[in-house]
């Protein structure tokens, strides 16, 4: 059997500590939510489960195509192409 792992999504902008030890989520308000609901979704599977689930739940990261990330580095960073590959 692969290794398992738990992942935990928190959706509220207040801080909140998150503690997983052996399998047990503790969440921790760092302040008061003002009575706002905070979101949880606690994940448990292997990495490859859990990303996949996560992608289900909020949809996929657009990633620009590979020209686009490094005109965006060239124009910041490096002086010509063969510095940047």
């Amino acid at each position: 059997m692969g290794t398992r792992t738990v992942g935990v999504l928190v959706a509220t902008t207040y801080p909140v500590d998150v503690a997983v030890r052996n399998g047990q989520v503790c969440l921790t308000g760092a302040c008061d939510t003002e009575a706002s609901p905070v979101d949880v979704v606690v994940f448990r599977g292997s990495l490859v489960e859990i990303v996949r689930d996560l992608a289900a739940l909020v949809g996929r990261s657009f990633l620009p195509p590979a020209w686009a990330l490094r005109f965006h580095q060239s124009r910041w960073s490096y002086r010509t192409m063969a510095n940047e590959i």
